[in-house]
């Protein structure tokens, strides 16, 4: 517990970690997925490249896991416990609110309801590890050498962008862009009257995704510059 000091984990700092281990996330699940199909998947709940449950653990193994981290058996149960617990939440709650199953282990040797097993269990457990001592030291680093004026506006963006995606994405999982493609559907097959002003707001609404993307990563490019020159 003495070489644990909470200060180093500024509250403008979490979002960063959240951003980025939901990216990894992203990565790993959609390696994964895509090695075993044997085709390109692009994993995740959500329309970017972030998988948020990934994220919201690495927090979680942050701040809860880092003063026993010194004893690696401990820290090894630790995670396997708490990654386990938020799997299973996770998957509980995707169920009973957006009526949506993202992985299924009921063939699975030892799985409870399908949403989690000892595999997996074991395998987030390793991950958990493997992150927590090799990669996030590095990127706690290049987190903490951010410079401040950088910090008052990242962090709204980052969260900003999750708010509008997570509703997004939330949206045509409970049916709403089906609802909204069967309007599109009629009134083309009426009169073709407004499909124009659909076309248009399509239009509108893709390009202020893609200036809202392209004002995020033009922030983060402007970071690294900053932290390597």
């Amino acid at each position: 517990m003495r070489g644990f000091k909470l200060k180093d984990y500024k509250i403008y700092h979490l979002p960063y970690y959240f951003f980025l281990y939901s990216f990894i996330g992203w990565c790993i699940e959609t390696v994964y997925m895509s090695v075993k199909t044997g085709v390109f998947v692009n994993r995740g709940f959500l329309y970017g490249p972030f998988c948020p449950i990934y994220g919201v653990g690495a927090l979680i193994l942050i701040l809860l896991l880092t003063p026993i981290k010194k004893s690696l058996g401990l820290f090894f149960l630790g995670s396997i416990i708490i990654t386990t617990v938020l799997e299973y939440t996770t998957a509980l709650v995707l169920e009973s609110t957006l009526n949506s199953v993202l992985w299924d282990y009921s063939d699975e040797f030892l799985n409870i309801q399908g949403r989690i097993c000892l595999k997996f269990s074991l395998v987030w457990g390793i991950i958990s590890v493997l992150i927590l001592y090799i990669l996030h030291p590095h990127i706690q680093q290049i987190v903490i050498h951010i410079p401040l004026s950088y910090n008052r506006i990242i962090p709204c963006l980052v969260m900003l962008y999750f708010l509008i995606d997570f509703t997004a994405s939330a949206a045509i999982a409970s049916g709403i862009d089906a609802r909204l493609t069967s309007v599109n559907i009629l009134l083309n097959s009426n009169t073709g009257e407004f499909q124009p002003q659909i076309n248009l707001m399509e239009d509108v609404a893709n390009k202020l995704s893609a200036l809202f993307q392209n004002i995020c990563f033009n922030y983060i490019l402007k970071i690294y510059r900053t932290l390597i020159i």
